[in-house]
C-alpha cells in the first residue's frame, strides 16, 4: 500500500522512487537483496463481498505482478540490477520461480522481485517472504509494514526496532521490522556479518 502514496490507490512514482532508493542503500552495502511486494494498493481479497476466495486471491497475485514491474523499473532507474521472479508463469513480462535461478541471479549482485506470492491461493504475501528465506537460506526478514500475518505468526510492530525469530525458519532467517522507513542503517545495525535479506511484503 505504501507504493500508493498520498493517493492511497495505485502507485505514486514518487514513493517508487524513494524504495528504490533505499534498496540501493542496502545492496551498495554488499548485502543480497530480495524483495517480496504486497498488492494492497490495488486489491485486498477481504474487500470482497461475494467473489470465489480462490479467484480473489488470483486478482491479489496479479496486483503484486503489476507493483514488481513498477519497482523493478524505478530500480534500473536508480541503477540497481534486478530480476522479476513470478511463481506464476508470466513469461512475457518475468522468469518463472526457480531456487537455482534465485540463488544465481543473487550471487551476480542482483536485487530479486518475487511476484505473484506463493502461486496458490490461501497464503498471504508474508508467508511468501517466509518460505522464500527458507528456500534460499536467507539470514533475515525486514518487514515494513504494521504487522507480520504470516500463517506461522502474527508480530505487532513497536516504536522501536526488534528482532523476532520467524517461527517456519528458525535456523535460517529472522525477522527484523521497524515503525519507521526502511533504511539500510536498520539492516547494517542488526547483522552487519550477513549477506543475503529479504525486504517482506513492503506495505503500511
Amino acid at each position: 500500500e505504501s507504493l500508493a502514496g498520498e493517493k492511497h490507490f495505485g502507485i505514486s512514482e514518487d514513493s517508487l522512487l524513494v524504495l528504490a532508493k533505499q534498496i540501493k542503500s542496502i545492496v551498495s552495502q554488499g548485502v543480497q537483496v530480495g524483495v517480496v511486494v504486497g498488492g494492497g494498493n490495488f486489491w485486498r481479497g477481504r474487500q470482497s463481498v461475494d467473489m470465489d476466495r480462490g479467484s480473489s486471491d488470483y486478482v491479489g497475485m496479479l496486483a503484486t505482478v503489476m507493483n514488481c514491474i513498477a519497482v523493478g523499473d524505478a530500480l534500473n532507474k536508480v541503477g540497481v540490477e534486478n530480476k522479476l521472479i513470478s511463481a506464476l508463469k508470466i513469461d512475457k513480462v518475468a522468469k518463472t520461480y526457480s531456487i537455482p535461478e534465485v540463488l544465481t541471479f543473487l550471487e551476480q549482485g542482483k536485487v530479486v522481485l518475487f511476484a505473484a506470492g506463493t502461486g496458490l491461493p490461501y497464503f498471504s504475501t508474508d508467508t511468501t517472504a517466509a518460505l522464500r528465506a527458507c528456500e534460499i537460506h536467507a539470514d533475515a526478514v525486514l518487514c515494513a509494514k504494521n504487522a507480520i500475518k504470516s500463517d506461522f505468526a502474527v508480530i505487532k510492530r513497536s516504536p522501536t526496532p526488534k528482532e523476532s525469530i520467524c517461527p517456519p525458519c528458525s535456523n535460517t532467517s529472522r525477522i527484523i521490522y521497524s515503525s519507521k522507513e526502511l533504511e539500510a542503517e536498520i539492516w547494517h545495525s542488526f547483522h552487519p556479518a550477513s549477506s543475503s535479506i529479504f525486504l517482506a511484503s513492503l506495505e503500511r
